[in-house]
């Protein structure tokens, strides 16, 4: 049986080997979704195992094959003959091939096809002249997380056979094998059969795993899978894998982080739920996760309680491909969950809400989850929640100014990535809130947003609400010319339009009056912050009543140098822990005084000019967002890679080397998302060496976690490339839209592709997708239909190349 690709992956390659449900051919279940790795080596004892903590309910669970043959048992990979090799894989299969004693071939098969059930295959057979006996053993080593029992032997009869059964909290998992003769012989749990491997007879053995609430059901669900036609299943799942890119681009490291992240990005997938009536992402689908003590998902850490659109920029590509439908479901579940007809930023699959509108990209993942082609139906019925949301963002309560340049809201507005500007991690360091500022990132958003928007109007026959956001988008243009400082945008103060820089005015203790006599040399906003000492906590250990107890009186002159005074009280501060920081009402020239009351002695005061002058990666938006000239694009670029600028080994990174969060995790982090939209927008402003030198950094980063970590992490360190985050998390997979972008290449069916511009790389890449192979250099594309038709095009002009027109 032939995959799309037969890889020969060994422990020193690329890996990542998690396997879980797959929603393409599945529903998996978002409270309980148990999830495996395959490890080639290692563990105790030293096995090829497939593990699990089934989502926290057990410390580790192991599952591995034990070959007796000869003189003692073999189970560590070590002691193969030959060591265990990946041959195919997909988001719910693996195929694994070894020698585990001589004259012994191993192919071992592991597939999840739901989230409470798994499934093994091994065929052995007889690599020499002679036959093989011996003894095949399944060891099972389960130590639950709380109360439980671990794996043990239960003889059920002749109906049913032995197998082993286990207990974890309320949850009952068993392993059973076809032909199980007994409990095999030593100290680990195991079922075994007699192993008889002739060279013209190979043997099959089928075992299966399940975990659900009694061990009735655990027992009737596992006998089922082994009663599953095990050869039409991995048909089926093979079928399925066709719509995955098959890469061949010549360099191996390349061709397995591609190959990976789309699996990546399938298994990425869970539900539908009550609460969300599509399937949608979570960041870090591993083993740890999955399981919901409460029953709803309401107690699931960030990344599984809703997915935002830039997790949606990373996955649709892959989506559009592989299942178009649901990438479209990606965005009908906003337009389904909508209150008052606006999406929420983050709606979860089990009715969490982040409370927050979402970031202005709704219209531009909808044209990405079109993939290139056309469905004017989903286009109609998204359009009016794209219409009314973007409205939304110009309106008072989010441009408080009315200046048609608004503000975030909170620091968690766009993604998990806070701004050190706004972050709260250090007491001084940071703290401006969101709120009180503009911000050229979110100006970058809207301008292209608006852009889809009037491109989605015009499709849908709004003619009068496309011109409506064709003036939309000068205005936003002339705000984000506001903050443009010639050499780089600014976040902007959005009551003064000033971008000041950084400076302290006075610090001291509670229950001061201090004579301050400080001329600012612009009229600016000051920022006063508050931190207790390490008994006080207003906000964490006092509460409110320690909050209203923080007060400072500020007295000095105002931008009309008018004698003013302004009262801070501790309820108008953004609070984390014993710490907090408020943004002045007034404009001030002139401090000559303030007066402070805090909770005890030891709280401290801060006053200062806010530095609105440190940068990070959104910044450089508007590159992204087409809005800057070709000049001025190149001295973007040139300060992107400049030796103080982001450029690192693994990347570019959040923010500035020079920043004072610069190496902190994880301000300082390689992010992937921002650094796709980094590469494409040196795509579009051909800055093709650029591009293909970036990319080659994030191969390697992605390499070096794959080998070390085996897996995918949310953010990359600039130097070592080592991960953090979730394992196994989509915000880490290498972008690969963004590989096709650079291709100049977007297959859409297996009987029609877009093609434009020219590939970046100096080498010739193969894919194949759905039975059609495209090979792809420079500015030529070689396109063998399925039918057998064959079309060469050459040129950089965007065209769609139909297998049934010339």
């Amino acid at each position: 049986m032939r995959f799309m690709r037969t890889w020969d992956l060994q422990s020193s390659d690329p890996l990542s080997l998690f396997l879980a449900a797959d929603a393409r051919l599945c529903s998996p279940d978002y409270t309980d979704d148990q999830i495996w790795e395959l490890a080639l080596g290692g563990g105790d004892p030293p096995a090829m195992a497939l593990e699990s903590m089934l989502g926290l309910r057990a410390v580790y669970l192991r599952i591995f094959p034990v070959f007796a043959v000869g003189s003692r048992p073999v189970h560590d990979p070590a002691d193969f003959v030959s060591p265990p090799m990946v041959r195919g894989f997909a988001p719910n299969y693996l195929r694994i091939e070894c020698e585990p004693s001589k004259g012994l071939a191993a192919t071992c098969e592991y597939w999840v096809p739901e989230s409470h059930g798994l499934a093994g295959r091994i065929t052995l057979r007889a690599s020499g002249g002679d036959p093989v006996r011996g003894e095949l053993r399944l060891a099972g080593i389960l130590r639950p997380s709380t109360e439980g029992t671990c794996f043990a032997g239960v003889a059920a009869g002749p109906l049913i056979g032995t197998y082993l059964r286990g207990r974890t909290m309320n949850f009952h998992p068993v392993i059973v094998m076809a032909g199980a003769s007994g409990v095999g012989r030593g100290t680990i749990p195991s079922l075994k059969t007699a192993l008889e491997a002739d060279p013209s007879r190979p043997q099959s053995v089928r075992w299966a795993f399940a975990c659900r609430s009694s061990a009735e059901e655990s027992l009737t669900l596992a006998r089922s899978l082994l009663d599953r036609d095990w050869d039409g299943e991995i048909a089926r799942i093979e079928l399925t894998n066709e719509s995955l890119l098959e890469i061949e681009t010549g360099r191996r490291d390349w061709d397995a982080v591609l190959a990976f992240s789309q699996t990546a990005a399938v298994q990425s997938m869970v539900g539908p739920t009550a609460y969300l009536p599509h399937s949608s992402p979570v960041a870090g689908r591993d083993p740890q996760r999955g399981f919901s003590l409460r029953g709803d998902g309401g107690d699931y850490p960030p990344g599984w309680s809703g997915a935002g659109l830039c997790d949606l920029l990373m996955v649709l590509p892959v989506w559009a491909l592989v299942k178009p439908e649901m990438a479209k479901d990606l965005l009908r579940n906003y337009l389904e969950t909508a209150r008052d007809g606006l999406p929420d930023a983050r709606p979860g699959a089990g009715k969490q809400r982040s409370g927050l509108l979402a970031p202005p990209l709704l219209a531009q993942t909808a044209w990405r989850a079109l993939g290139g082609r056309e469905d004017t139906g989903f286009l109609e019925a998204l359009w009016p929640m794209v219409d009314r949301y973007l409205d939304a963002w110009f309106d008072p309560s989010h441009d408080r100014d009315q200046d048609g340049a608004p503000e975030w809201d909170r620091i968690d507005s766009l993604g998990p990535e806070a701004a050190p500007m706004f972050a709260r991690e250090n007491p001084w360091d940071g703290w401006i809130q969101p709120a009180e500022v503009e911000s050229p990132s979110l100006a970058a958003l809207l301008l292209g947003e608006c852009y889809a928007a009037t491109r989605m109007a015009s499709r849908c026959g709004a003619a009068d609400r496309a011109q409506h956001w064709r003036r939309r988008a000068e205005d936003v243009r002339r705000a984000l010319e506001r903050m443009d400082s010639g050499g780089g945008y600014r976040t902007v103060d959005r009551v003064t339009h000033e971008s000041g820089p950084g400076r302290k005015l006075w610090e001291g203790k509670s229950l001061e009056l201090a004579d301050c006599a400080v001329t600012l040399e612009k009229p600016a906003r000051l920022l006063l912050r508050c931190a207790g000492g390490t008994e006080t906590q207003p906000s964490a250990r006092q509460g409110s009543s320690a909050r209203a107890g923080v007060r400072a009186v500020l007295r000095g002159k105002n931008a009309q140098g008018k004698e003013c005074e302004e009262e801070f009280s501790g309820m108008q501060f953004g609070w984390k822990g014993g710490s907090g920081a408020c943004i002045s009402r007034t404009v001030w020239t002139r401090v000559d005084s303030i007066h402070t009351e805090g909770p005890s002695a030891e709280a401290t005061f801060r006053l200062e000019v806010p530095d609105l002058r440190r940068e990070d990666l959104l910044h450089f938006l508007p590159l992204w967002s087409r809005e800057v000239s070709p000049a001025q694009g190149d001295k973007f670029f040139a300060r992107l890679t400049a030796p103080d600028g982001y450029s690192t080994p693994s990347g570019l990174r959040f923010v500035p080397s020079p920043d004072p969060a610069a190496g902190k995790e994880p301000a300082d982090g390689v992010w992937m998302v921002w650094n796709m939209l980094m590469g494409e927008a040196a795509i579009r402003y051909g800055k093709e060496s650029l591009a293909l030198d970036w990319i080659d950094r994030w191969m390697r980063t992605l390499a070096i976690s794959l080998r070390n970590d085996r897996s995918f992490r949310s953010c990359y360190s600039p130097e070592s490339g080592a991960g953090s985050g979730p394992r196994n998390s989509l915000q880490g997979i290498f972008p690969v839209g963004l590989f096709l972008a650079t291709l100049g290449v977007h297959p859409v069916s297996s009987s029609r592709v877009w093609v434009g511009g020219r590939s970046i790389f100096p080498f010739p890449v193969k894919i194949r997708y759905k039975g059609m192979i495209l090979t792809r250099l420079e500015d030529t594309l070689q396109v063998e239909f399925p039918s057998g038709v064959r079309r060469e095009f050459r040129g950089t002009r965007r065209t769609l190349i139909d297998s049934e027109r010339d």
